[in-house]
C-alpha cells in the first residue's frame, strides 16, 4: 500500500507541476500578446482625428442659422421704400405736358416759307474797290458758272464708257457798270494795275436780298481779278444806255 500511495503522490506532483508549466506558458503568451497589441494603436488613432473633424463641421452650421435670421429682419424694412415710390406716378404726368408742347413749335416755324429770291434784289462788294448796294451803279452779273473736265477712261472693265472728273474751270463773271460812276472808276483803276504788272486779286460777294434790302443769302468769289473792259455800242439812231463791261477771273467760290 505505502507504495501505491507514493506512486499517486508521485503523480499528483507531477500533474501539478505539468499544469504549472502550461499556466507559465499560458502566462507568457499572454504577456507577448499584451506586447502586441500596443502596435496598432496608432491607426487606431488616426480615425480619432477623423472623427473629430465631423464634430467641427457640425458646429459651422448653428452659427450659419443666426445669420439667416439677421438677413430676414431687413426684408421687414422694404415694404415702407414701396410706399414712398407711390408717389413718383405722381411727378411723371407732370413732365408729360411739358412734352407735348413740342409740337405746338413745328408750327411757329412754317410761317416763314422761303420765297423765290428776285434778280433786281442783290449788292455787290469788292474788296478795296467798290460797295454797290442795291444795284444802283452795277445793273447786272451775269456769266456765272463753274463745270470739270469730262476725262474718259480708256481702261474699262466692260464695253461701258466710263468718265471721271478732270480739271475744274470757272467761267468769267461779266460785270455790266453805268458809265462815269464810283464803281466804273474803281473798277476801271483796278484794271488798269493789271495792265502794268500789278498782280492784284481781291475778294468779292454777291449779296441777295429781299424786298426790304434784308440779306437772305451771298455767293463769295476768291482770287478775283478783272480780266478785260470794254464800252458799249455808241449809236446815234438808238435810244439805249451806254454801258462799260467788265469781265473778272476767279479761282474759288463758295456759298456763304
Amino acid at each position: 500500500m505505502n507504495r501505491i500511495t507514493l506512486a499517486l503522490v508521485a503523480l499528483v506532483i507531477a500533474l501539478t507541476g505539468l499544469l504549472a508549466a502550461q499556466q507559465t506558458r499560458v502566462g507568457a503568451n499572454q504577456q507577448q500578446q499584451v506586447k502586441a497589441t500596443p502596435v496598432p494603436a496608432t491607426p487606431t488613432s488616426t480615425p480619432a482625428k477623423a472623427t473629430a473633424t465631423p464634430v467641427k463641421a457640425t458646429a459651422t452650421p448653428p452659427k450659419a442659422t443666426p445669420t439667416s435670421i439677421f438677413k430676414k429682419v431687413p426684408q421687414v424694412v422694404p415694404p415702407t421704400a414701396t410706399r414712398t415710390s407711390t408717389a413718383t406716378p405722381t411727378k411723371t404726368p407732370t413732365a408729360t405736358p411739358t412734352r407735348t408742347a413740342t409740337p405746338t413749335r413745328a408750327p411757329t416755324g412754317t410761317p416763314t416759307p422761303i420765297l423765290p429770291t428776285k434778280a433786281k434784289n442783290f449788292s455787290i462788294e469788292i474788296e478795296g474797290v467798290l460797295q454797290d448796294y442795291a444795284g444802283r451803279e452795277v445793273i447786272r452779273i451775269s456769266g456765272l458758272k463753274s463745270e470739270s473736265w469730262v476725262l474718259e477712261n480708256a481702261l474699262s472693265i466692260d464695253q461701258r464708257t466710263r468718265y471721271s472728273p478732270g480739271k475744274l474751270q470757272q467761267s468769267r463773271m461779266v460785270l455790266e457798270v453805268i458809265p462815269f460812276t464810283n464803281a466804273a472808276e474803281n473798277l476801271r483803276r483796278w484794271r488798269k494795275n493789271i495792265v502794268d504788272g500789278l498782280f492784284d486779286k481781291k475778294a468779292m460777294s454777291i449779296i441777295f436780298t429781299n424786298d426790304a434790302g434784308q440779306e437772305l443769302a451771298r455767293y463769295n468769289f476768291y482770287e478775283v481779278w478783272p480780266v478785260s473792259w470794254s464800252l458799249g455800242t455808241l449809236d446815234s439812231t438808238s435810244s439805249g444806255n451806254v454801258l462799260e463791261t467788265f469781265e473778272l477771273a476767279y479761282e474759288i467760290w463758295e456759298r456763304g
